[in-house]
């Protein structure tokens, strides 16, 4: 123990400092949307998402920095991919698609 910090055990339960997270996952999540199961979610390199859009390359990276297609997953220096999913829901709806976070 250094000195001149008091452990946080030798404290009083009213000075230790409390929790700001709420406690349930239910209540950390309300009022937004349930996350996606990923699992058997396939990866779609920059060909098939091509392929299946029919957007040009600077097309689909214009349209994911103004949040109007799905953000990449970069798998390393040089490879980024996406999930199949979110592709789907951008080709199911090209012109009112937005980018939602999950968190």
């Amino acid at each position: 123990m250094m000195a001149g910090r008091p452990s946080l055990w030798r404290l009083p339960m009213e000075l230790r400092q409390k929790s700001t997270v709420p406690g349930p996952l239910s209540e950390r999540n309300a009022g937004m949307p349930p996350a996606k199961d990923r699992r058997k979610d396939q990866l779609l390199r920059m060909c098939d998402v091509t392929a299946r859009t029919g957007l040009s390359i600077s097309s689909i990276y214009r349209r994911e920095t103004s949040g109007r297609f799905p953000r990449r997953l970069h798998l390393g220096l040089r490879a980024v991919a996406w999930y199949q999913s979110d592709i789907e829901d951008f080709i199911a709806d090209p012109a009112g698609y937005r980018w939602q976070s999950a968190g």
